[in-house]
């Protein structure tokens, strides 16, 4: 009599190569902040699972897939708070662009970008401090990636990071 395990390998081996393409997506109850570190600034964006943002800020996504302005300075006064990098001289200075919204199998991702000049030359060090989430989720994940380090020299793709 047959057995079925080569049907349950084969379903397996069949659901391991058609998720492939989720295997860098983003994780629930995580937030992202990805570095670009240049000769003259820091370019970076944080990106926020819409979860995060509704038990910070209250539901307040648009409907349209675009980010409510009404929550945009709420949002950014907490990442000023619990968002910091510094050099071993000073503390960066983050300007905020416009944010975009990320659509992804997770659900939605506020993306805010940023950029901060160096406070002088470029540093061969940064201290990043990280607490974002941390208050309502002790067990919240932030991943830093860095995507582009000048100093280096290293690069990283999106498959990469």
């Amino acid at each position: 009599m047959p057995t079925a395990r080569p049907v349950y390998a084969t379903i397996i081996l069949y659901l391991m190569l058609t998720s492939v393409q989720y295997a860098n997506a983003h994780a629930l109850g995580e937030t992202y902040v990805f570095l670009q570190i240049e000769s003259s600034v820091l370019e970076g964006r944080v990106e926020i699972h819409e979860n995060e943002i509704s038990a910070l800020l209250g539901d307040q996504w648009e409907k349209s897939g675009t980010v409510d302005a009404s929550f945009l300075a709420p949002l950014r006064a907490y990442l000023q708070q619990n968002l910091q990098i510094a050099t071993p001289a000073a503390a960066l200075q983050f300007e905020y662009q416009a944010p975009s919204v990320l659509d992804s199998p997770q659900g939605r991702y506020a993306v805010i970008p940023f950029s901060a000049k160096w406070p002088g030359q470029l540093p061969d060090s940064l201290i990043i401090t990280q607490n974002l989430f941390l208050e309502n989720n002790r067990s919240h994940r932030g991943l830093l990636l860095v995507e582009k380090n000048i100093v280096t020299g290293e690069e990283f793709d999106w498959e990469r990071t």
